[in-house]
């Protein structure tokens, strides 16, 4: 699997050099009398969105345990994979073209 968020504009918390450069350029922002009453409030519609995005980004890109599963069932005989039906597959999510 593979997700690219490039429509993201926000600061991604895996990304400590981007945390950094917007900590020293908020600095020179700040209220000086040393407090701020800005806030922000996610929906719950928006934290759910964020929390499937953090479980997407975690997931490893392959399931080591599900593909040595299938080649034992095809080494055994036990899966006989449809050449047609990958095909299909393959031409119906756009991973190559017909």
């Amino acid at each position: 699997m593979d997700i690219r968020d490039v429509h993201s504009r926000g600061a991604n918390p895996a990304d400590p050099s981007r945390a950094a450069r917007s900590a020293g350029s908020s600095s020179s922002s700040r209220n000086t009398d040393g407090g701020s009453d800005d806030r922000v409030t996610l929906s719950s519609r928006a934290q759910a969105f964020q929390d499937a995005r953090r479980a997407a980004l975690d997931a490893p890109d392959v399931r080591t345990d599900r593909v040595e599963a299938l080649r034992g069932q095809i080494k055994n005989g036990s899966l006989v994979p449809d050449p047609d039906r990958i095909a299909k597959a393959l031409l119906g999510q756009g991973v190559i073209g017909s």
